[in-house]
């Protein structure tokens, strides 16, 4: 996440911190789930790549930029992008909106034990 915000920070965060702090937290994380690659780079059917310049990269997809690395070689430039996990940044909105919460009175146990005893004519 943008400014270096840890996943134990963004946790940290939504528990303990302030209101401002935690809608700050939940606009990044947004940002980080809604990102797609397509907003930093493109691809032809023949494979060729273009990556898109800093300034027409949108706001959401540039928080959720983690790294970008230029190697260069032979045949040019080698560029590695790197995004964000969305899965961990969808996980942490569910979790802080309460929509991993199980409701205690649906929980199925594991295990069911049935006893079964016969009552005949002996």
């Amino acid at each position: 996440m943008s400014k270096n915000l840890s996943v134990r920070e963004a946790r940290k965060t939504l528990r303990f911190g302030g209101v401002d702090e935690k809608e700050a937290v939940l606009d990044e994380l947004a940002a980080v789930a809604a990102a797609e690659i397509t907003d930093v780079l493109s691809w032809d059917a023949a494979g060729n790549i273009n990556v898109t310049s800093s300034a027409d990269i949108p706001a959401r997809a540039r928080k959720a930029i983690k790294k970008v690395k230029v190697t260069p070689t032979e045949l040019g430039n080698q560029i590695e992008i790197e995004l964000h996990d969305k899965l961990s940044a969808n996980r942490l909105i569910a979790k802080h909106l309460g929509l991993l919460d199980r409701d205690a009175s649906r929980k199925m146990p594991s295990v069911i034990d049935v006893n079964v005893t016969h009552v005949g004519d002996d």
